[in-house]
């Protein structure tokens, strides 16, 4: 038979490891550090009715954005203007050359806080009003 002290060490072990598995199942903020996908601009699936200037990024938490890609109906891609910096920022704007009537696909890449990679894509149309 175990005796008492040998029954509270183990209760108490078993107390601990209960404990850790709960706060790891748990969901809360700082279990979850991963950013969330960015606000952008233009929408995902927005039709304007001229070309926009720029792609706009905003993300709950600073990221460095690592990549970005625009490509055409054809798939084949778009150089970007300028050069681009990946410090870390909530914001970030890419400038756009002249774009044509036409769809568009943007994908993108970044480093989150946590350093955990996260991406994305999202696509727009320009449609000249007649």
């Amino acid at each position: 038979m175990l005796s008492n002290l040998l029954w509270k060490k183990l209760a108490i072990r078993f107390a601990a490891v209960a404990a850790l598995a709960a706060a790891f199942c748990l969901p809360g903020e700082s279990g979850l550090a991963h950013s969330k996908g960015p606000k952008i601009m233009p929408a995902n699936g927005s039709e304007l009715s001229e070309a926009p200037e720029s792609l706009n990024f905003v993300f709950a938490q600073p990221v460095r954005l690592t990549a970005v890609r625009l490509y055409d109906g054809a798939d084949s891609e778009v150089d970007l203007p300028g050069k681009r910096s990946i410090e870390a920022a909530k914001e970030r704007r890419i400038e756009l050359p002249s774009l044509e009537a036409g769809a568009y696909r943007v994908e993108w890449r970044a480093l989150s806080a946590d350093g955990h990679p996260v991406d994305g894509a999202f696509s727009f149309a320009i449609v000249p009003a007649q």
